[in-house]
């Protein structure tokens, strides 16, 4: 009974997809990736318990040893913790659709796409080649109206970083390889692709950026505010390579000195503490980054909190780096601060102003990345 309740599902999928539009029950010839290019598991959504997805071009749906052709619209959902696509209920866990490109509500990609469920949720992970993912990041991060070198040494970090992602990810069996977001690297699909950008991944193609013959940690960051900073001071991990090292670049940043206020109220609040009374730098970062700061409220309790974790309870976009000078003034608790971003790694903007200066986009690496070399993998 459950096999005949199984193949009628199947039969009404296969309907469903007809529907739509559909040609052959094979798969199609896929293009063969050229020498080692890696294909990454992007995740592009998440949290999802229902969403649809439009394909433009015809796909094949893959679930299991089952294979079906199809085109346009489908939908995704879950129901009694089953993926459920189209209104018909799947007995595995995932699913695929081998395809040239889709449309989410977040937008349009390149690729094909993997659907899994997992913990009530269901995942869409976005199956892409490394080269056409950085031709959407590239412009995500930086401007495409940036001089060639810096969108080269951007394009270089980025696919670096990718990598590096990748082989941890893969470590540790997880189901895909980057965030979309900034928890790895900006990706927006295809709508956010530029031929500027474009073309500076197409002239550094298969270039990764390695130490003693290993893929680096590329991390960069907006803007250095005149010294980058120690890894381990940030990421807990020391890297010889990620070294602070001091930039007289960073003044093309527009925004390279900002000024926060955080009423003493809220901050009392956020730290758990009467009023505040005092508050004192205790230890700085060799690249005289906040380290260690104190605050001391009216019943003399006395909380000493690490820079990094100060940033993250106010916010990364409204303290925009640790690289600052603290103080009480008036009921606020003012920060004074320059650049943006954790510090480490390659500083955007510096290296914009590097690449003004002249630099090549192999000088601007070899600067932010000490003692590296960039080799060619495919």
């Amino acid at each position: 009974m459950e096999r005949l309740l199984y193949t009628l599902c199947w039969n009404l999928l296969v309907l469903i997809f007809v529907v739509t539009g559909c040609s052959s029950s094979t798969l199609p010839p896929s293009d063969p990736l050229e020498e080692k290019m890696p294909v990454l598991r992007v995740l592009i959504m998440e949290n999802v318990t229902s969403c649809m997805v439009s394909f433009p071009s015809s796909f094949v749906f893959q679930s299991g040893n089952y294979q079906e052709t199809g085109r346009g619209r489908v939908s995704l959902s879950i129901e009694s913790n089953y993926l459920v696509i189209n209104g018909v209920f799947l007995q595995d866990s995932s699913c695929r659709f081998v395809t040239e490109g889709f449309r989410t509500r977040q937008g349009s990609y390149r690729g094909n796409l993997f659907v899994l469920l997992t913990n009530s949720q269901i995942l869409l992970i976005n199956e892409i080649d490394i080269e056409n993912y950085l031709y959407s990041v590239v412009p995500s991060e930086v401007s495409p109206e940036w001089p060639k070198e810096a969108l080269k040494a951007q394009a270089v970090a980025a696919r670096t970083y990718a990598l590096y992602e990748m082989v941890n990810s893969r470590q540790k069996n997880l189901p895909f390889d980057v965030y979309a977001d900034t928890r790895s690297q900006v990706y927006k699909g295809d709508s956010a692709e530029h031929r500027s950008t474009s073309l500076a991944v197409d002239e550094t193609r298969g270039e990764v950026i390695r130490y003693q013959g290993r893929i680096i940690p590329a991390y960069f960051h907006a803007s250095s505010g005149g010294f980058t900073e120690n890894s381990e001071e940030v990421f807990g991990t020391l890297w010889p390579y990620l070294r602070s090292v001091p930039s007289p670049y960073y003044k093309v940043y527009p925004q390279y000195e900002w000024k926060l206020e955080v009423p003493l109220s809220t901050l009392s609040k956020k730290l758990g503490m009467a009023s505040i009374k005092q508050v004192e730098v205790v230890e700085r970062t060799p690249s005289q980054r906040l380290k260690l700061v104190q605050f001391t409220d009216e019943a003399g309790r006395i909380l000493k909190v690490p820079g990094t974790n100060l940033r993250t309870m106010l916010g990364y976009t409204a303290m925009k780096s640790t690289r600052a000078n603290i103080r009480l003034e008036e009921e606020k608790l003012v920060i004074y601060g320059v650049g943006y971003g954790h510090g480490v790694g390659m500083a955007q903007w510096d290296a914009y102003g590097m690449a003004l200066a002249g630099k090549s986009y192999r000088e601007i690496l070899g600067f932010f990345y000490i003692g590296t070399q960039i080799d060619r993998l495919w």
